[in-house]
């Protein structure tokens, strides 16, 4: 009885652990794809290839180098670039949102002007 319990929670232990290393290679083991300095010069945000039409992303201050933001991973047939919103808020990957600069606590309010918060 003690063997099956122990093979029991071995077998258990490695599902678990086959589980979270499959999510976490979904990110863990994608290469850089694309990367693209804001139009202000104050973010970087760089694309990550994970399968065939599929992407993530993570934004950093382009000052000091500091990571601010990763994604969810999506779907984006139709990507053809990074595209920095003209109101200077939002980051789109093709039509998907990747950032919302409003979303995160940076001392810059805009991707696009100096604006900073007050």
């Amino acid at each position: 009885m003690k063997k099956v319990i122990t093979v029991l929670s071995l077998l258990f232990v490695l599902i678990v652990s086959g589980a979270i290393f499959t999510k976490w290679a979904e990110k863990g083991l994608a290469e850089p794809y694309h990367e693209e300095v804001s139009p202000n010069g104050k973010f970087k945000a760089v694309i990550y290839d994970v399968a065939e039409y599929t992407a993530f992303a993570k934004l950093y201050d382009n000052e000091t180098g500091e990571f601010i933001a990763e994604s969810p991973i999506i779907e984006a047939p139709e990507a053809t670039g990074i595209h920095w919103e003209p109101n200077g808020y939002i980051v789109r990957y093709g039509m998907t949102m990747m950032f919302d600069i409003g979303e995160y606590d940076t001392k810059y309010s805009s991707f696009s002007e100096l604006r900073t918060y007050k």
